[in-house]
């Protein structure tokens, strides 16, 4: 009797890659993303940091991308991915290309604030495939008209109850109302407080709410350690 493949319904490119990098099996909240009817819905995924939602995102848009001709009548990106920081952004990025390193043609951008404008503008002038930046550097290349959103199908906000903590709503619908009605809009949040709530009623259509993990619980694979110390051996702490 043949095993079962734990990474059963994962496109090749992705599964491969997946064991390359160690993986034996999915996690819940990417498990999750490949059993539900997801094809076509916009997704509203809870699930705290250390669960593996990066890779839930990756696997939610494969099949956009497996199914994108590279740079196929596109002026600009065809996916967007938000998030609050530079550091989540480049962490985001990263995550993604070593997932989809199969995918010919697949190719992506960061754009962060702090980052050279410049060497970004050259990055988006090759118009690749998806675009992961923080809120307001996004919008600055989209007002400079070095970032054309006219293409983009799928938008994802990674990390939303953070970007709300941080001030970011306006920048938040400001791009979005850059983007085709014609989409869909994805959204991951560790919690869903009521401005969270309010976000993703106000720009996604009949959401798919998918848990990895139980709203408010920390990740069991997360160690949490503290140490006291006197404020003058902070520094010789760290």
């Amino acid at each position: 009797m043949n095993p079962i493949d734990p990474f059963q319904g994962v496109p090749t490119p992705l599964a491969d890659a997946m064991r390359a990098r160690g993986f034996a099996a999915l996690t819940s909240v990417q498990r999750s993303v490949l059993d539900s009817e997801s094809s076509g819905r916009d997704l509203r995924i809870s699930s705290q940091t250390g669960s593996g939602k990066t890779a839930a995102l990756g696997l939610a848009l494969a099949s956009h991308f497996l199914a994108d001709a590279p740079k196929r009548e596109r002026h600009g990106p065809s996916a967007l991915v938000i998030a609050p920081t530079r550091e989540l952004a480049v962490q985001v990025a990263d995550e993604l290309r070593w997932l989809y390193r199969g995918i010919p043609g697949l190719e992506i951008a960061v754009v962060t604030g702090g980052a050279h404008m410049g060497r970004e503008r050259m990055q988006l002038a090759r118009r690749p495939t998806l675009v992961v930046g923080t809120p307001g550097r996004l919008l600055d290349h989209h007002r400079n008209h070095a970032l054309d959103c006219s293409s983009v199908e799928h938008v994802v906000l990674d990390e939303a109850d953070r970007m709300l903590d941080m001030g970011f709503r306006e920048e938040l619908e400001a791009i979005v109302e850059t983007l085709p009605s014609e989409r869909r809009s994805h959204l991951i949040s560790a919690t869903f407080p009521a401005g969270v709530r309010r976000l993703a009623d106000r720009f996604q259509r009949d959401p798919l709410h998918l848990e990895g993990t139980q709203l408010g619980a920390a990740n069991a694979d997360i160690e949490h350690v503290a140490f006291l110390v006197r404020p003058r051996e902070v520094h010789a702490a760290l």
